[in-house]
């Protein structure tokens, strides 16, 4: 197996600032749209910043994740719905 060639805090930046520019993606996403909105989340992020854009989300502060998949011979599908659309007071 070949040995990364990052060191723990190059790493621990990088999964830092996944963070942070996913907390900002949310937010950016619900102050131009409003509540009661859901964002569509398509399979085009490495797997470690997908686990990070899962573990940031925060249910009762973010919009809606309505999650698709891709088939093949049938292109992008909706596999499931994470939160719940709360229209605005």
């Amino acid at each position: 197996m070949k040995a990364s060639k990052f060191t723990d805090a190059q790493k621990a930046f990088v999964i830092k600032q996944g963070e942070e520019g996913m907390r900002k993606i949310y937010r950016d996403i619900k102050d131009r749209h409003g509540e009661g909105k859901t964002i569509n989340v398509f399979p085009v992020l490495p797997v470690s910043l997908a686990v990070e854009a899962g573990r940031v989300w925060m249910p009762k502060a973010d919009l809606a994740l309505k999650l698709f998949d891709h088939v093949r011979d049938r292109g992008f599908v909706e596999t499931f719905t994470i939160g719940e659309n709360i229209p605005p007071a």
